[in-house]
């Protein structure tokens, strides 16, 4: 979970950028409710449907919740917290996104704001019509929340260091599995036992099991045969965050042909690209390492995908590693290499692994077993 300590300083932050332009600041998306109050809504929960407000000034801040949020809202760090009942009250509410609207459209009235701050791409139409019904005026804010989310925070580095942690060894325990006659519905069903079985939460779970030559997508009826080569795209969603890690095997046999030198070209190209995180350093330039090194090998048309990309709240994030991505690197994003080889005659392969930047190089926090 995120920390009190971190979710007010990102109020602090927000507030410093705003300074004079507005008198509240009014988020609804349940990504920065998260990111700003610690208030995670668990994805295949009832509560996935419902509406949470959280407002904030200065030393105030106030959450808005259904009761079916009552719970979650208990880890969450704001001053007042306000449960608008919405089942197993005397009276039912039928619509209870409009009853928490209503409440803190309310709440807000009373304060008499000139201007709130909001993500108009999230913000209810209810909810913006109901303040600008006060008088209040709305300012854009979520470039400036996507601006603050590319440098993740202490807490946030804790989280995903332990989420990445949790993935890897799920993924090296599921390898073990693979066998022959599996379909590749049971190795997700694999990956979700490990991984909830060591998170010991709930998971949301988007896992690309790819077999015979498809380069990515969700898993099929198909059973593994000896022989096939198995990528594993595992991005468990836990806690509110995303790691995003890969791993290539080949099923019951060794590799063979041109397949190791195929991983043997995976591993130099990430190796390529690792030398260039750090500080400063556009993505294009990443990508371009990557790439080059794949061409120097006479592998460059099988290399048909990105280089990487950010993580954290969600996945992809910036920064990304494409040709034209000139977004310089900074110390504080987490971020995927993603080398992969897509050759209809030897095989499809990808492998990928987890950094965060520091001052002067990188940090790999993955530490699953990719390749062969």
């Amino acid at each position: 979970m995120l920390s009190e300590k971190g979710c007010r300083e990102r109020r602090a932050a927000l507030e410093k950028k705003i300074a004079g332009r507005a008198d509240w600041i009014v988020l609804t998306s349940p990504h920065h409710v998260l990111y700003f109050s610690n208030l995670w809504v668990e994805p295949n929960s009832l509560a996935h449907h419902s509406l949470a407000v959280l407002a904030w000034r200065g030393g105030e801040s106030a959450l808005f919740v259904d009761s079916f949020l009552s719970r979650e809202a208990r880890t969450a760090f704001a001053d007042q917290v306000v449960v608008v009942p919405c089942y197993g009250d005397v009276r039912p509410v039928p619509d209870r996104r409009k009853a928490v609207m209503e409440r803190a459209a309310a709440w807000l009235s009373a304060k008499r704001p000139g201007t709130v701050a909001a993500e108009t791409a999230y913000l209810p139409a209810a909810l913006a019509a109901d303040l600008r019904g006060t008088g209040a005026a709305v300012l854009d804010v979520l470039p400036l929340i996507e601006e603050m989310r590319c440098v993740k925070y202490p807490d946030e580095l804790d989280l995903m260091r332990s989420l990445v942690r949790d993935a890897s060894s799920s993924l090296d325990a599921v390898r073990e599995q693979v066998h022959a006659g599996l379909s590749e519905w049971a190795v997700y069903g694999l990956l979700h036992r490990e991984f909830v079985t060591r998170r010991c939460m709930p998971l949301s779970l988007i896992a690309d099991i790819v077999t015979d030559l498809r380069v990515s997508g969700l898993p099929r009826d198909r059973r593994l045969e000896k022989g096939d080569l198995v990528i594993i795209d595992f991005s468990p969603y836990s806690g509110g965050y995303r790691a995003d890690i890969s791993a290539t095997l080949r099923v019951d046999t060794p590799p063979g042909g041109r397949q190791v030198e195929y991983m043997e070209a995976l591993f130099q190209a990430r190796a390529r690209a690792e030398a260039l995180l750090r500080p400063g350093v556009p993505g294009r330039e990443v990508y371009g390492a990557m790439a080059g090194c794949f061409a120097q090998r006479g592998l460059g048309r099988f290399f048909t995908g990105h280089a990487g990309h950010g993580l954290g709240l969600l996945q992809p994030e910036r920064p990304y590693f494409l040709p034209h991505s000139d977004e310089p690197l900074a110390a504080g994003q987490v971020v995927t290499l993603e080398p992969g080889l897509y050759d209809g005659r030897v095989g499809h392969m990808r492998i990928e692994d987890v950094y965060i930047i520091g001052p002067d190089g990188a940090e790999r926090i993955s530490r699953h077993r990719p390749g062969f």
